[in-house]
């Protein structure tokens, strides 16, 4: 009998940029790391006799929580991936939800009906996910191995073991980041011990606890953002609440209005011609403001910026604003300040 620990990432950017990263190398939060601390704690006494990964950078560094303790080797493998979402591949779920709405929801309810340009079939996630672990299974028989994968993954993998069929899915619960299922494996049979478990995350630490896309619909809050490129005049509203509660709108080479569904949100403008990416302004109307929806801004930035291989991000603010919080919050760090001005920038290289 092998004893296998099949572990979801840390919290990544898709997760809080709300981005349909599938095979896309979105890098580890704030929060993904303090999570991937109290990872290493519950395994402190756990013996390990070898632990596997997807070979994605949000996968792999979760890993180092079971690795670096012990001096294991990490084997990477791509049959552990996340399910390749083709087309959509880094796209805002809001813009998704907007262009697709049909797909969205089979992609979550009844993913064998999913289906989208260059996408992975889910009977393909499935078919490796088993293949790989029996694998594992035969190959570390009599020992103890840890396995890091992703979200649909993980629920891809648990249908198929549990006998769920796509259309029923819903009945295999999300996973939260680090969730952690341990199953024994003998004879080509997995028996489930217990599944996405967090009990080593208080509320505060995990992820999905802050948001609402998983819950059932009368709990479900509208939290995917869409983005569209400004209209001077039909996102004039906007435009005149900047300048009533901030000042002048800075002039920027690339602007975006925001939305939740059809209400406006907010603002983002960039610069494009910078060596480093470069965000002039950031904005939410003032209902919206304090909510969390500030850090999907900064992900499209993030997004817009990684594709045009700039490996900085930055954003120059007055000091005192608000808005400093928020940067410092999700990776930004303070190069400079000024009696009026402080100068943060953020590593966003993941190539």
């Amino acid at each position: 009998m092998t004893k296998i620990y099949l572990i979801r990432h840390a919290e990544a950017e898709g997760n809080i940029y709300r981005r349909a990263h599938g095979h896309h190398n979105g890098l580890i939060t704030h929060k993904g790391y303090n999570q991937i601390e109290k990872l290493k704690k519950r395994f402190i006494k756990e013996h390990i006799d070898a632990v596997y990964s997807s070979d994605l950078v949000r996968a792999c560094i979760t890993s180092t929580a079971l690795t670096e303790p012990r001096g294991l080797m990490l084997n990477k493998t791509e049959k552990l991936r996340e399910v390749g979402v083709g087309v959509w591949e880094d796209m805002a779920w809001g813009d998704i939800v907007q262009a697709d709405t049909q797909m969205h929801v089979y992609f979550s309810t009844d993913p064998d009906k999913w289906k989208v340009d260059g996408s992975e079939r889910f009977g393909s996630v499935i078919e490796r996910m088993v293949s790989f672990l029996t694998d594992v299974g035969e190959k570390h028989s009599g020992q103890t191995i840890a396995a890091f994968s992703h979200g649909y993954s993980i629920r891809a993998f648990l249908s198929a073991i549990m006998g769920v069929g796509s259309e029923a899915i819903s009945k295999v619960k999300h996973c939260d980041n680090t969730g952690v299922t341990l199953f024994h494996y003998s004879d080509g049979v997995f028996k489930i011990e217990y599944q996405m478990d967090t009990s080593h995350l208080s509320q505060e630490e995990s992820t999905l606890a802050h948001q609402t896309w998983w819950r059932d619909k009368k709990s479900r809050l509208s939290e995917n953002m869409r983005f569209e490129k400004l209209d001077k005049e039909k996102d004039a509203a906007v435009q005149e609440s900047y300048r009533q509660n901030v000042g002048q709108l800075p002039e920027a080479d690339l602007e975006f209005a925001t939305f939740l569904q059809r209400d406006a949100v907010g603002m983002l403008g960039i610069d494009t011609n910078k060596e480093q990416g470069l965000i002039k302004y950031l904005y939410l109307l003032p209902n919206w403001q304090g909510r969390g929806f500030g850090v999907q801004l900064i992900g499209h930035a993030v997004s817009f910026f990684r594709k045009q291989k700039k490996p900085v991000l930055r954003v120059e603010l007055p000091m005192g604003n608000p808005a400093i919080k928020l940067f410092l919050g999700h990776g930004f760090n303070i190069i400079s300040e000024s009696h009026s001005l402080c100068l943060m920038e953020k590593n966003i290289q993941n190539w």
